[in-house]
């Protein structure tokens, strides 16, 4: 896990787990969703995210988060709400939690609305651009 402390000082000030995410005021991208049916059993979520590096940065990174062996999801969004916070941050907090019998669950607080998913292994995070000021 990444040290918030480290990421103040190392370039290129990128997460690399759930944990060193920070969710506040982040921007939901898009999401997409694989049933199980069509990949053998288990579904996969994709999230495309801007979150901050660190609560006192002032640029967004963008990140692809992909979590396989989904077991079960909740949705409930509002996407008039999502559009219009776009700006400003239509995440409003979230984070992963460890549910027992190795599955973790990771919740996305949105304004007026979540996304929960439960899954089991690691999940992927990609970076898919750097928006650090110097």
């Amino acid at each position: 896990m990444v040290r918030r402390s480290a990421l103040l000082s190392e370039e290129p000030n990128v997460a690399t787990s759930l944990e060193d995410l920070v969710w506040h005021d982040g921007v939901i991208e898009s999401v997409s969703v694989l049933p199980g049916f069509t990949i053998g059993g288990t579904g996969e979520m994709t999230f495309e995210v801007s979150l901050y590096p660190i609560p006192e940065a002032s640029k967004r990174n963008r990140y692809r988060i992909v979590l396989k062996n989904v077991i079960d999801t909740q949705v409930n969004v509002d996407f008039e709400d999502l559009a219009d916070n776009q700006r400003a941050g239509n995440i409003s907090n979230g984070g992963a939690k460890d549910c027992g019998a190795s599955a973790t669950l990771l919740r996305i607080y949105l304004v007026h609305g979540y996304i929960e998913a439960r899954f089991s292994g690691t999940p992927e995070i990609s970076h898919l651009d750097a928006h650090i000021k110097a």
